[in-house]
């Protein structure tokens, strides 16, 4: 059953929140902050670790489907693409920072 108008407003509100706790000049402490949101937000962990093996517009499609989220709906919100886009480059950031964790702990091991 695809999610309602709210709920599309609450992703696209926790969106915005990562964005922000994950921007670059947060540096180091992204880690940290993605952990403890991640923390607070169990409910997407799965749906995160499992974007970590896919391309981010894969994941983007990916993340639609798994929330059932309908794509006019989307369009309502975002007519222009914007947040699909703010999604697909979190995705990647968030890559990036598992990346860059795995090798750090290659380092110290």
């Amino acid at each position: 059953m695809p999610v309602n108008s709210a709920e599309v407003l609450q992703l696209f509100l926790q969106v915005n929140k990562l964005q922000r706790l994950l921007a670059p000049e947060n540096g180091d402490a992204r880690w940290e902050y993605l952990q403890k949101w991640l923390r607070d937000n169990p409910k997407y962990e799965k749906q995160i670790n499992h974007c970590l093996k896919l391309k981010p517009k894969e994941a983007v499609d990916y993340l639609a489907d798994e929330f059932e989220l309908d794509k006019n709906l989307i369009s309502l919100f975002d007519p222009k693409g914007t947040m699909l886009g703010k999604i697909e480059s979190l995705i990647e950031t968030i890559q990036t920072l598992y990346k860059e964790r795995k090798e750090m702990e290659k380092i110290h091991a």
